[in-house]
């Protein structure tokens, strides 16, 4: 990336230069310290502001710990990335999209092609529009537009499914699950068997996993019901959220209001509605707490509101308002830093840059040119940009100012939708209309993730017209004629080639009957027994052998023959060989 401005003061007017790669950053420390300054118009001074723009920023951004220094696109989707989840401990990323797929993504066993390791179909032709991880990492959430959101482990095995209510009944609290689009779903962030899910039909359940299930399906065991300012109408609920200690939960509304409600073991209507007059009839597309005193909510109407919900009297009106943050996707979402000081966002591509963003800095660097330059802008006139592209921009959580401290430029013609910071690796996911999900990283503040894969060269794939070449062979025991003798071949080695123990040849088979060995084969053992052990046994003819025995058997039955005395009184023995019986059954064969 091409950091180039570093802004000064909010007092001072807006400025903008157009670059392939433009960040901006405004701090008012660098105000007071460069107000009274001024910003000159020449080339020399342009140029040693430009320098002194780059060093604040790179101190800004090493103090804030910001990961913006590289970056990797996880590639696969082919249509716009509405959702991802990143597990606890940062190795695996899963992805929906309006592709209809999930697909996962392994840091550790990715290559820097980056792709997935397997793609699942969460329900076939919707859209996928929210996932959640588990505190342990063993199994996501995913919700798409139906009405029944599944449970998946983290190799994408489908494990549980949820029930679809019952559309007729007009008390939600007598429905066992969502009736129509489920729009978000959050894991519990300390109970590893409890979600939360809200839908269209105005509602918010939660579910336990391990809890009652009908026809497979598991059945809802809270509902939270969101109403309008009357009470009577029903509302859309577009977003939810759990508090980090799991106390509170946050439902954002299709009207543009924030409904919280406190753990209990019934659940009624909301403890405390947040309303604003500039989103009103905007639904709120994000809901997030940092802590469990500041929340943040992001509308479509393109405002990002922060409250602090400590006392229900004062969190009526938002500590501060971020505008002109235009997002034309309804999974627009916001991200708090890892210490919750920064909160980040994208927006839609643009082609001009808002005229209280930035304030006015000094002179600029061309990226492709390398030439420097100096403008000034009026306030009352926008600043065109020479690419429409969507931005990342983060704000300070603390103080009164709302102008964004950084703004980088993320992709040319995609939006930037969803955002998360994970806080363990330090690195910042976006996700794009393009279909592709960009990781920002730094070497210096990151740790695993994205660094497992980025430089990691990918296997070579062997093509089926590879080849490997045989080269020359060798067959000692063909033909003289055709026997081509070995490299390197000489008198040497062909005694050596003789010589059973330099040439290790295995022992050749017996000659003379068991426990003889070849000639040149001497043991002691046998040196010694040679003379005491006589083997007949070859020489010997069995049947002659049976017939020494049977006159013997036959004079003395007490012996030989005992067991066959009673079953058995005469012996049957063969009288005849092989061959004369054959020449019997022959004569017999004559004679018929």
């Amino acid at each position: 990336m091409d950091f180039t401005k570093f802004a000064t003061s909010r007092k001072k007017k807006p400025e903008s230069i157009s670059l392939d790669q433009e960040v901006k950053v405004s701090s008012e420390d660098a105000a007071a310290e460069n107000g009274s300054q001024g910003l000159s118009a020449d080339g020399a001074a342009g140029k040693s502001q430009l320098l002194s723009h780059a060093e604040n920023f790179d101190q800004f951004v090493a103090d804030r710990k910001i990961p913006i220094a590289n970056q990797i696109d996880l590639t696969g989707h082919e249509k716009a990335v509405s959702c991802l989840s990143v597990e606890p401990a940062g190795n695996r990323v899963v992805t929906g999209s309006y592709d209809y797929s999930v697909k996962l993504y392994d840091f550790g066993g990715m290559d820097s092609r980056h792709r997935s390791f397997k793609s699942v179909e969460a329900q076939e032709n919707h859209m996928v529009v929210a996932i959640s991880h588990s505190p342990s990492g063993d199994r996501f959430i995913t919700a798409t537009g139906s009405a029944q959101p599944k449970i998946y482990d983290r190799e994408g095995k489908e494990l549980i499914k949820f029930v679809r209510g019952d559309m007729y009944l007009r008390d939600l609290s007598n429905t066992k699950g969502h009736t129509m689009e489920v729009t978000g779903a959050q894991w519990h962030p300390t109970e590893k068997e409890v979600v939360m899910t809200c839908s269209l039909d105005g509602s918010l359940r939660i579910w336990d996993l391990v809890g009652e299930s009908t026809f497979g399906c598991l059945v809802n065991k809270h509902v939270l019901k969101v109403r309008g300012l009357n009470g009577a109408n029903r509302l859309g609920v577009t977003s939810c959220c759990f508090s980090p200690s799991a106390m509170k939960i946050i439902g954002g509304a299709a009207d543009g209001s924030v409904h919280i409600w406190n753990e209990r073991k019934i659940y009624s209507k909301a403890d405390l509605v947040l309303r604003h007059p500039a989103c009103v009839e905007s639904a709120i597309t994000s809901v997030l707490m940092s802590d469990n005193n500041t929340l943040a909510a992001r509308s479509a109407s393109g405002h990002v509101f922060i409250w602090d919900i400590r006392n229900p009297t004062t969190a009526k009106a938002p500590l501060k308002i971020f505008a002109d943050l235009q997002n034309d996707y309804p999974t627009a979402n916001v991200a708090f830093s890892p210490d919750g000081s920064l909160l980040c966002c994208g927006t839609s591509p643009i082609t001009t840059v808002r005229s209280n963003a930035f304030t006015k800095a000094g002179a600029g660097t061309n990226s492709s040119s390398g030439t420097s330059s100096a403008t000034q802008t009026s306030t009352s006139a926008p600043v065109e940009t020479e690419a429409c592209k969507s931005r990342l921009y983060f704000f300070e959580v603390a103080g009164p100012s709302t102008a964004p401290c950084l703004s980088i430029a993320v992709a040319a013609g995609a939006t930037a939708i969803m955002v998360k910071w994970h806080p363990t690796t330090n690195q910042i996911l976006c996700t794009l209309s393009s279909g592709a999900v960009r990781v920002l990283y730094d070497p210096a503040f990151s740790k695993k993730g994205a660094l497992l894969s980025a430089h990691k060269a990918p296997k070579r794939e062997r093509d089926v017209t590879d080849f490997a070449a045989v080269g020359e062979i060798y067959n000692p025991l063909a033909l003289p004629m055709y026997r081509t003798d070995m490299p390197g071949d000489t008198k040497k080695r062909k005694a050596e080639l003789k010589d059973p123990y330099l040439a290790k040849i295995p022992e050749q088979p017996a000659s003379k009957g068991p426990g003889s060995r070849p000639n040149n084969s001497f043991f002691f053992t046998k040196y010694v027994m040679q003379d005491r052990i006589v083997d007949n046994t070859r020489s010997i003819d069995p049947r002659e052998a049976l017939m020494s025995v049977d006159a013997e058997t036959r004079a003395n039955p007490k012996i030989f023959g005992k067991a066959y005395e009673s079953t058995q009184p005469n012996a049957q023995l063969h009288t005849l060989t092989f061959e004369q019986e054959q020449e019997e059954f022959k004569k017999r064969q004559k004679k018929i």
